[in-house]
């Protein structure tokens, strides 16, 4: 095995565990599969799971320049399907809704606008451009879902606009 990672750690059992393979001569951890998106979880979607959004998780991932696999790059499609007076799907209520995430959603709204695609895609073009390597992972549900998952690869945000998406 020459690359391997792990769903789900946390930044400090990566430490440890990489700490542990230095020190017996082994390989440590190449990458990360955590959640990662725009909308940060309130809860995510299955007990024990991960997230790396907080900012400690930014750093480190930054300074490491360790890969991240970010699971459900779109947020559960969030940034298209959430409106605060539909509360039908539990899943995305319980782990995504709050003011933060609207304000975000709104702020998503206008790159979609100016770039001609969907809010989902503005959220997983702000995964994939992050001071670290990512790799957005989404699971698209229809053919449009997929096509507008490609259009995410196509759109080049700056610096100042993942900033300003994210509230900074």
């Amino acid at each position: 095995m020459r690359i391997f990672g792990g769903s789900n750690w946390s930044i400090r059992r990566v430490d440890e565990a990489n700490a542990w393979a230095r020190a017996h001569g082994k390989r440590g951890f190449s990458l990360l599969s955590n959640y990662f998106g725009l909308a940060e979880p309130n809860k995510l979607p299955w007990p024990g799971y991960l997230d790396a959004c907080d900012a400690e998780s930014i750093r480190w991932l930054t300074e490491r320049q360790l890969p991240l696999l970010a699971w459900s790059a779109r947020s559960r499609n969030f940034f298209t399907r959430a409106d605060p007076s539909d509360r039908t799907d539990a899943t995305l209520v319980r782990c995504f809704y709050g003011p933060e995430n609207f304000e975000r959603k709104q702020r998503a709204e206008k790159p979609a606008r100016d770039y001609g695609v969907s809010p989902s895609a503005i959220a997983m073009d702000y995964v994939l451009h992050q001071p670290f390597p990512t790799f957005a992972l989404y699971g698209p549900k229809t053919l449009e879902e997929s096509r507008a998952g490609f259009r995410a690869g196509q759109i080049r945000l700056t610096a100042e606009q993942v900033a300003w998406l994210r509230g900074g």
